[in-house]
């Protein structure tokens, strides 16, 4: 690690740590947000859902930003924006400001996890970013777990209202860590005046690189499954198996166990095999999952053993893929970190609305549109990485991520 970043690596963790909160801490509470606002089930769903195109275009505009003037100064930008979301749905009396208040959230706190990327990636020397992003996040790996029990809990002695002001107060300790703690981390400063067509710039020669496509458009649709499953468990589970909110809060460390067990697969075979077959590894095994999903859905009745267990494969496949995807990309075009990270962002929320939006209407309270979606994602990123593949004297070398 580069000296003098002490400060820098406590924020990277922070930023993961709200923006997991604001993703997760309401989901056991979508069955009581849509009573209270007299709608539908399918509505809700897709709130969470288009929540990730928010999240998405923060980073597509705010982290390219980055690369020009700098991690901190757009962070002091973004942040106020999210305490505002989070304000505006905490007291909101109705659904269109309920709505606006989470896109104002996401806008605003989307790019943070893209910037704390990026600032890895200024912090460590290129043999040892993918190690860093590693460990530091399996540190904040638990944050969507407790966001979901924090959350569950909330509502079972407050209401769901109070869940807002709980990230209110989280984003406020975030932005006074940044002015009083966070230095800034980009060495590189491009002070050019034309910033849009450098971006514009930056944006053609990632695109056009194919082995960056490959890894993001492979883990884009897979990571799409998880978001299947954000929007329609808590429907399932909560409301239809009749399960507390509180409880529910629980089943995200059954998530986030599958996350972590598959990045420490990933750990071990990256050693082994080169970083191609480590993501076909990932895929397979979300496909799987969602194949063994479906077969039980049109065998039995839904129960947290039979939704879970696959639900934990699929996981474990996400987790083989996200590390070493995420870290490929950013490293294949020196200068390019934050620009990488925006449009990794984007693609991947995008995948993830459409995934989340095509699953509501037909979710029937079973995992059987639950295990078709994962079947749908997972293999359409198993045929774009199939497509996408280079020539065998051009591919992507090894990478550490141990």
């Amino acid at each position: 690690m580069k000296r003098g970043f002490g400060h820098a690596k406590l924020s990277v963790i922070a930023t993961w740590y709200v923006a997991k909160f604001s993703r997760d801490i309401y989901l056991p509470a979508l069955p009581a947000i849509a009573l209270s606002f007299d709608i539908h089930q399918d509505v809700m769903q897709f709130v969470v859902a288009i929540y990730f195109t928010s999240l998405a275009l923060s980073r597509f505009v705010w982290s390219p930003l980055t690369d020009i003037f700098g991690r901190r100064k757009i962070m002091l930008i973004t942040i106020p924006i999210f305490l505002t979301g989070s304000l505006i749905c905490a007291f909101s009396v109705d659904f269109p400001m309920f709505f606006a208040g989470r896109l104002l959230q996401g806008f605003g706190i989307g790019c943070v996890t893209a910037i704390g990327r990026a600032m890895i990636n200024d912090m460590y020397d290129k043999k040892d970013t993918t190690k860093a992003l590693t460990y530091l996040s399996l540190l904040a790996a638990w944050s969507p777990a407790l966001a979901t029990m924090i959350g569950g809990y909330i509502l079972l002695f407050l209401d769901w209202h109070y869940s807002f002001i709980f990230l209110f107060i989280m984003g406020l300790i975030l932005l006074l860590q940044t002015i009083f703690y966070l230095p800034e981390t980009n060495p590189t400063l491009n002070k050019a005046t034309n910033v849009i067509p450098n971006i514009i710039k930056t944006y053609k020669r990632l695109i056009a690189d194919r082995d960056y496509c490959r890894y993001l458009l492979a883990y884009s649709f897979v990571f799409a499954g998880t978001v299947v499953y954000y929007t329609a468990s808590p429907f399932l589970f909560v409301k239809s198996m009749k399960i507390d909110p509180h409880v529910y809060g629980y089943f995200a460390f059954m998530t986030v166990a599958g996350i972590m067990v598959g990045k420490f697969i990933a750990t071990f075979l990256v050693h082994h095999l080169r970083i191609d077959k480590v993501l076909l590894v990932g895929i397979l095994v979300a496909l799987v999952a969602g194949l063994l999903m479906t077969s039980i859905a049109l065998a039995f009745e839904p129960t947290i053993l039979n939704t879970m267990g696959p639900t934990m494969l699929y996981f474990v496949g996400m987790g083989i893929m996200s590390p070493t995807s995420k870290a490929a990309t950013m490293s294949l075009i020196p200068g390019t970190a934050g620009a990488a990270s925006a449009l990794f962002g984007l693609l991947q929320g995008l995948a993830s609305t459409m995934a989340g939006i095509i699953v509501a209407p037909f979710h029937d309270l079973t995992a059987l549109p639950m295990g078709l979606m994962l079947i749908g994602v997972s293999g359409i990123g198993l045929i774009l990485f199939i497509i996408l593949r280079t020539k065998p004297e051009k591919a992507s070398p090894p990478i550490d991520i141990a």
